[in-house]
């Protein structure tokens, strides 16, 4: 049998700069994440969900596939960045599902 995983990549970012990243998988916590770091999770195949959560904010579901001996890979970060840093009020209390992003990366 060989190896199946998928990997993590957290952005650099000001905001939550000191503070972790739950990551679940399939609804059940499997790991935190820190800023600028990268984490590879084994896992059996099949077809999971992945999703972020900080506090009682989070991120997009993502649904993704994954066969026997296949890598898959992910990028995640904060969307208050920039000018967005002054919503972050609107982020927590009206679009606390989309306080984090995260996306399949090739």
């Amino acid at each position: 049998m060989m190896t199946t995983s998928f990997s993590v990549t957290r952005a650099n970012a000001y905001a939550d700069h000191f503070r972790d990243y739950q990551l679940l998988l399939n609804d059940k916590e499997i790991g935190r994440i820190s800023h600028s770091e990268t984490r590879i999770f084994n896992m059996p195949p099949g077809t999971h969900k992945l999703r972020l959560k900080i506090d009682w904010c989070g991120s997009n579901v993502i649904e993704f596939t994954i066969t026997d001996g296949e890598c898959c890979h992910f990028e995640c970060g904060s969307n208050l960045t920039g000018f967005k840093l002054l919503f972050s009020l609107f982020y927590v209390i009206f679009a606390r599902n989309r306080y984090l992003w995260q996306q399949s990366r090739p």
